[in-house]
């Protein structure tokens, strides 16, 4: 009677562990139960409980590790992807980047677009225009990502502008009409206008200091 009492109070206390969400005692209890009733399944469901645990304390790669030795390909992805939407909802758009671009799972593609838009935004909030309009390029259809196209072109084309690079600025606001109609388009339009009239600015004053080296150009 007492070897077969034993492992019945051992199993019960190895449950009560694992209700305790003490997970590594639990498996270990367990394990020295040998193949005592269910223990080997026991050990299993502990390991997924642990795992589980783990994911909720946003310990995904402790968490991926347990369920890929147990051969759940399913739960691996599970985590990985809870992973990518949690950083999403934290802004951390260039690491959710990094694990989505090479992950297909559920609506992965959607979430990585939603990704390449929020980085794109940081970008723009940093006036780095021109990485910025790649970021929403990938973005594709998202929200109005090929608006903002159209925006990062015209606030590049005024940055040229303030170096005094008029050639670089003309060709970005003229882009701006692949890639919006709105009021970005006719801001972009009135800048051309702008450098247009500077344009004939210089010609006049230019012509003017060859013939006869006066100023009489329109100043």
């Amino acid at each position: 009677y007492p070897s077969v009492i034993k492992p019945g109070m051992e199993y019960k206390h190895a449950k009560e562990l694992l209700s305790e969400e003490k997970f590594d005692d639990s498996i270990e209890t367990f394990e020295a139960l040998g193949d005592y009733k269910d223990s080997a399944a026991m050990i299993t469901e502990a390991r997924c409980l642990k795992a589980k645990n783990l994911l909720d304390k946003k310990e995904y790669d402790a968490a991926k590790e347990i369920y890929e030795d147990l051969g759940k390909e399913d739960a691996v992805k599970e985590v990985t992807y809870q992973e990518a939407k949690d950083l999403l909802s934290e802004k951390k758009y260039a690491d959710a980047i990094n694990i989505l671009m090479r992950f297909e799972y559920k609506d992965s593609d959607e979430l990585l677009h939603e990704a390449e838009y929020g980085r794109g935004i940081e970008l723009m909030e940093q006036e780095n225009y021109v990485v910025a309009t790649g970021y929403f390029r990938k973005a594709k259809n998202y929200k109005d990502a090929s608006s903002k196209v159209g925006e990062c072109k015209y606030l590049k084309g005024l940055q040229y502008m303030d170096e005094g690079d008029y050639y670089a600025a003309l060709k970005d606001f003229e882009a701006v009409k692949d890639y919006d109609n709105g009021e970005v388009l006719k801001k972009a339009e009135k800048k051309i206008s702008e450098i247009e009239e500077q344009k004939k600015y210089t010609v006049d004053f230019t012509y003017s200091e060859l013939n006869d080296g006066s100023v009489k150009g329109k100043i």
